[in-house]
């Protein structure tokens, strides 16, 4: 059975939409674990910095901030992930904790904006790239 050229192209596509959103689910995993089983807590933060990421572009550097919070009556630190911006610094904020890093708390809505800005990101990024692919197959073939 020959699939036709345009029933191809819209099972690519459906297959990278699909697997842009799994990636941005997967990216939003660890906040939504926190956010609905992570011990509640109230942190505060003592240092964010900025850290270069390994094989980032000059200038392009990650916010990474430490802090302390009280568990069952016993001191404990680590990071502070979901800040975004610096000025916490010296703050408390609620957060909920698993392991040794403290999760911002955040709405469910954006833990979903989340999701949708990594997945729909991919996507669009990806579904341009394909686009030209099959222009320029189009092209080539049609000579």
């Amino acid at each position: 059975m020959a699939v036709s050229r345009a029933r191809s192209k819209a099972i690519t596509y459906t297959c990278v939409w699909a697997g842009s959103l799994i990636v941005g689910l997967l990216c939003t995993i660890p906040f939504a674990r926190a956010h609905s089983s992570g011990i509640p807590t109230t942190a505060t933060v003592e240092e964010c910095r900025l850290v270069d990421s390994d094989g980032a572009a000059p200038g392009d550097s990650d916010l990474t901030c430490f802090g302390s919070w009280e568990i069952a009556g016993q001191q404990r630190s680590g990071e502070v992930t979901g800040l975004g911006v610096r000025d916490h610094e010296g703050g408390t904020v609620q957060a909920r904790v698993i392991g040794d890093t403290a999760f911002v708390e955040t709405t469910w809505g954006g833990l979903l904006f989340g999701f949708a800005l990594v997945g729909g990101g991919l996507g669009v990024v990806l579904h341009v790239g394909l686009w030209f692919t099959f222009r320029k197959r189009a092209r080539e073939s049609s000579r």
